[in-house]
């Protein structure tokens, strides 16, 4: 069973994609696509890393929308 996501156990990599999503949100003011997202994590940690299926890993159910909790910003419309 999946351990249930709080702010006390987000790992670094976590904050990394919340922080992404958060910087793209509050620049463009809608939600990077996961191709987006993936394309700002390989700058941060390279191709062999920033891909959907570690996404997934840290984020299992929906990663956008999650992450946008996390940084306190509206989720996307897709989820609503």
């Amino acid at each position: 069973m999946l351990k249930k996501l709080n702010e006390n156990n987000l790992t670094e990599d976590h904050w990394t994609v919340i922080n992404i999503v958060r910087d793209f949100y509050l620049k463009n003011h809608l939600h990077p696509t996961s191709k987006i997202l993936i394309q700002k994590l390989s700058e941060h940690w390279g191709k062999e890393k920033a891909n959907s299926i570690y996404l997934h890993k840290l984020f299992p159910d929906h990663p956008i929308k999650t992450a946008s909790h996390f940084a306190k910003i509206p989720k996307p419309l897709k989820c609503i």
